[in-house]
């Protein structure tokens, strides 16, 4: 595939899975490929892993008619994997920006 055919291929793939990721209430971070549920800091809120499930299989099945789609017209399937950690995160900023200097 040429540049453009890859940048357009990518587009809609990116397009189709962060759109499920937010049908399921997940977040987006700054990586492509990680994307994060919650339940907050108090422990009665709703476990998060059945919904982080069902958005895996809901993109798997949605890469599956896009990849029908994509044969139509020529294309080689793509394949994914996803994994899934379910447990205590620490996410943020680590460290200080204080005294570090551009030389």
């Amino acid at each position: 595939m040429n540049p453009d055919e890859i940048a357009g291929l990518l587009t809609e793939y990116f397009t189709e899975m962060v759109d499920i990721v937010f049908e399921h209430s997940g977040s987006s971070t700054s990586s492509w490929a990680m994307r994060s549920w919650h339940c907050g800091a108090r422990r009665s809120r709703t476990p998060t892993m059945p919904t982080a499930h069902q958005c895996a299989l809901d993109q798997i099945e949605t890469l599956e008619k896009m990849n029908a789609k994509w044969a139509e017209s020529g294309r080689k399937p793509l394949a994914i994997g996803i994994g899934i950690n379910f447990g205590e995160v620490f996410a943020g900023h680590i460290g200080s920006i204080a005294g570090s200097s551009t030389r």
